[in-house]
């Protein structure tokens, strides 16, 4: 039954592109691979079915693996088109192409293609051979294709970023070409060094004069995308100091404001439109130069005007930076925040007044990642949320409010660090005030040979950053977060307040190379007497910080090693692959638990763990711990505290008959 509950509420979130849902059966232990009642569809062949597309990547993240044949027989069908060197075939194919890469599914076999077929060769090829004719179908599809982190990685390393940068710039082509190129290159633009070149370029002028006018080029279909767009691209631009000075020449403030309050305007336009206004207010400077009375005033009226969830959530970012009352902790300005950075007042102070809690910050293309992160820490036992496990819509993405809640309940906020989260308004917002209320964060660098400039840099560059840039050594990462987060919580009973034993079976071992994880149960002890009763694995409140802690655990370690330790170092949290397997002993009830201690010669201790309830399952988790050596002192005194082990030679012995299990 439990299972039946899962797949509807997992197939339900699909249906209604509800990715809190989702995310929540998965939590709970719904496969990702589970299929449709009365149907061998799998759940991300199904929100492909339907055009869920948030739904779709969402479980792609989550490790889904959807059947692609449909998209990849199409996408070489249009291959072999280009192939025929007939300018009808071709143009035929590129318009083909640039409709379906505006779905997010098909980008993900687009990438493939590039990096199989030598796709970008074929279409800067065609490009040479017919600029006019084809050019513009071309950079359709790259701004299109760039809008995905994959294929941008692949390109800005080669040769296209230069060629790109080239055609959007040059005056001599048409705009028809020139507005999709521009509109890639600043897809494409990852670092300081491109922001100046782009500026350099006239960039944000020609895309401002392009909001003036009413002439829609090809790319588009209406002149309300078209505008769209550009105010995207410009809000990617507005980031950086570097473009203040053309944003201020361009009357951007005038022209943004004029935007909001136009009844021409869409919903679409007026988002893009206010996201820019949010960036572009936390350059301090630019507070002083506008009109801040005017601006807030006229910011209230739209505000009250639309019911619309994100423009309402950007007008309210926009008015807490300006000073206006919004029902929140009022802002900081980041000369003061720097000032109590390098004074110390911004250190991290832990409050014990909640539970132990880590908040992961992210961009939305970060998304897998941080999955990957959150599932890791809550299999080492740690309370960790992102915004879907939180919010029961997405409609909190852009509510200030929700941010300040997930940040105050927060004990360490990990903030994954990338160029596209430093052009992201909102998580400027969760990381200012991460540092506002003092919060302790921790940076991951997520993007390579990456140098932290702007608010980056004022913020953490002079805090020490974990560099996730290598995807190939994902365990490493993950073990120097896990120590990061002890080094900084202070108090070890506040790291395991969440740490138990469960009798759930969807509790699976890390794996960073497989689907997501699921992870501990929230509830983890049961009333429900047809269920097998578990036992807590808490620590008691006397244990000590984490500098006492690492001493016991170094001198628990020596003796260890002298006596043979049975804490392999290399395991940490991943079980080896003997205990992936299923195993007898996981079935067995109290009494079978009580006839095992007995042939190994620890039966007087058969009493404890039947007034304990430990069965099958129990011994699972305590496999799971006794694997990593950072356990090791918890462990110790969990047998003593919880099961009477006082004996260091029994100790010892039911480590070791505990892992020959394993190998049964």
């Amino acid at each position: 039954m439990a299972e039946e509950r899962l797949k509807k509420q997992l197939f339900d979130g699909i249906r209604n592109n509800d990715l809190y849902s989702i995310q929540k059966a998965l939590n709970n232990g719904a496969k990702i691979d589970m299929t449709l009642s009365h149907s061998d569809k799998k759940a991300a062949d199904y929100a492909i079915e339907l055009g869920k597309e948030d739904a779709v990547m969402l479980l792609i993240a989550n490790g889904a693996k959807p059947d692609m044949n449909k998209y990849q027989q199409m996408l070489h069908y249009f291959l072999d088109k280009l192939a025929i060197n007939r300018l009808k075939d071709i143009k035929e194919a590129l318009t083909a192409i640039a409709n379906y890469v505006k779905q997010k599914v098909f980008r993900v076999v687009f990438y493939e293609s590039c990096l199989q077929d030598n796709l970008l060769d074929k279409l800067f090829n065609i490009l040479t051979l017919y600029t006019d004719s084809c050019g513009a179908d071309i950079f359709s599809v790259l701004a299109y294709a760039t809008k995905d982190t994959d294929i941008c990685a692949f390109i800005r390393p080669l040769k296209y970023f230069d060629k790109i940068f080239f055609y959007a710039t040059c005056k001599d082509f048409a705009k028809e070409m020139r507005i999709p190129a521009i509109l890639a290159i600043v897809n494409l633009s990852i670092d300081e060094e491109t922001e100046i070149k782009l500026v350099n370029g006239n960039i944000v002028e020609i895309l401002t004069l392009l909001l003036t006018e009413s002439h829609t080029v090809p790319f588009f279909t209406s002149v309300s995308e078209q505008n769209e767009s550009i105010l995207r691209a410009l809000c990617d631009l507005s980031v950086g100091e570097i473009a203040l000075k053309h944003f201020e020449e361009a009357g951007i403030v005038n022209l943004l404001l004029n935007t909001l309050q136009s009844e021409q305007s869409s919903i679409k336009v007026k988002e893009s439109a206010v996201k820019i206004l949010w960036n572009y207010l936390f350059h301090d400077s630019v507070k002083l130069q506008v009109q801040r009375t005017t601006v807030i005033n006229i910011l209230q009226q739209v505000e009250e005007k639309f019911a619309d969830y994100v423009v309402s959530g950007c007008l309210e970012g926009a008015l807490w930076l300006l000073g206006a009352p919004v029902d929140i902790e009022p802002y900081i300005p980041l000369t003061i925040l720097a000032k109590n950075l390098e004074s110390g007042a911004s250190d991290g102070l832990i409050s014990h007044s909640s539970q132990f809690q880590i908040w992961i910050s992210y961009h939305q293309n970060d998304l897998a990642i941080a999955i990957k992160i959150r599932s890791y820490l809550k299999y080492a036992g740690f309370r960790a949320f992102i915004d879907i496990d939180r919010n029961t819509n997405v409609k909190n993405e852009f509510n200030l409010k929700s941010i300040a809640k997930n940040i105050d309940e927060s004990n360490i906020v990990v903030v994954c660090l990338s160029h596209k989260y430093k052009q992201s308004p909102y998580c400027h917002s969760q990381a200012h005030f991460a540092v506002q209320k003092k919060k302790k964060v921790i940076p991951i660098l997520l993007q390579a040979n990456y140098n932290l400039h702007g608010w980056l840099g004022d913020l953490f560059g002079s805090i020490p950053i974990l560099d996730f840039s290598d995807g190939n050594d994902i365990d490493n990462n993950m073990k120097s977060l896990k120590q990061e987060v002890i080094r900084s919580s202070g108090d070890r009973d506040q790291l395991y307040k969440n740490y138990a034993v469960s009798n759930s079976s969807s509790l699976n071992r890390w794996d960073s190379d497989s689907s997501l994880p699921r992870e501990y149960s929230e509830s983890v002890i049961t009333n429900d007497v047809s269920e097998r009763s578990t036992f807590m694995l808490t620590p008691s409140s006397s244990l000590s910080t984490v500098t006492a802690v690492d001493d016991v655990r170094l001198n628990y370690t020596n003796k260890l090693s002298k006596l043979g330790s049975v804490y392999p170092n290399d395991r940490s949290f991943r079980v080896s692959s003997a205990t992936s397997s299923a195993r007898n002993y996981i079935d067995w009830n109290v009494e079978n638990v009580g006839l095992w201690l007995n042939s190994i010669g620890l039966g007087s201790y058969r009493e404890m763990f039947r007034n304990q309830q430990v069965c099958g399952s129990s011994l699972e988790q305590l496999l799971r711990i006794s694997l990593d050596p950072i356990h090791i002192e918890y462990l110790h005194r969990l047998l003593e505290s919880k099961l009477g082990i006082v004996k260091f030679g029994d100790v010892l012995k039911f480590i070791t008959e505990l892992q020959k299990l394993s190998s049964r």
